[in-house]
């Protein structure tokens, strides 16, 4: 997923929202990985700046196996594993990361003195101030998006009193928590659900409280 495309794609599924009717309805987005990420941040522009999509409430996010910070050997590996291996191809790729990595120190320097040359999603996501509640499932075991880049904006957001709740597994790989953990999935699923629709009630002066359901097995 690059930025590029996302806020077209973004738009456009917001626009699916208003077409089905469905904008009256307070929204609970689940969203997977980085590029997931990227497409609920550009919705996030989309719905501040869209006069048409300003009546669209958001319940809460999920985030599955998300958000990483951008490493520079990880994206190295994920172009070269794209690329047969051969003369052309190494040369190539030692110069791409010869200037990436130039381009990457010069911005940790900038890091470092507080100006970086650019904003990261991570960054963005650091200070969303989206007043709903977030739930993050992710694993140690994760290869692609390491646990403690997670861990990290839990505590951080956790340091803005932003509600937060979170499930971490030790064994599951990248997006493959609901295969692996199912029933545990959808348990935490469900109850971030229910805390959000109890929550959204009670800011407007609803009946009485939802019925805890939260120990239900699925199946």
């Amino acid at each position: 997923m690059t930025a590029g495309k996302a806020p077209h794609i973004a738009k456009k599924l917001l626009e699916v929202l208003v077409e089905m009717n469905l904008a009256d309805h307070p929204v609970l987005f689940h969203v997977f990985s980085n590029g997931g990420c990227t497409i609920y941040n550009a919705m996030r522009e989309e719905l501040k700046n869209d006069v048409d999509l300003e009546d669209i409430a958001r319940l809460g996010v999920v985030y599955d196996s998300a958000p990483g910070c951008p490493r520079l050997y990880r994206h190295i590996h994920l172009m070269y594993s794209g690329y047969q291996p051969g003369l052309i191809t190494n040369l190539r790729m030692a110069c791409f990361f010869v200037f990436a990595a130039i381009g990457v120190g010069i911005d940790s320097v900038c890091r470092f003195f507080g100006t970086p040359l650019r904003e990261t999603m991570y960054d963005k996501m650091l200070y969303y101030q989206d007043n709903c509640s977030e739930l993050y499932l992710y694993s140690k075991a994760d290869q692609i998006i390491l646990s403690s880049d997670v861990d990290n904006m839990i505590e951080r957001r956790r340091m803005q009193s932003v509600d937060i709740s979170a499930k971490r597994w030790e064994d599951s790989a990248h997006v493959q928590h609901l295969r692996i953990h199912r029933e545990d999935y959808l348990k935490e699923c469900y109850a971030f659900l229910m805390k959000c629709l109890q929550q959204s009630f009670e800011s407007e002066e609803a009946l009485g409280p939802l019925e805890d359901t939260t120990n239900k097995k699925f199946k």
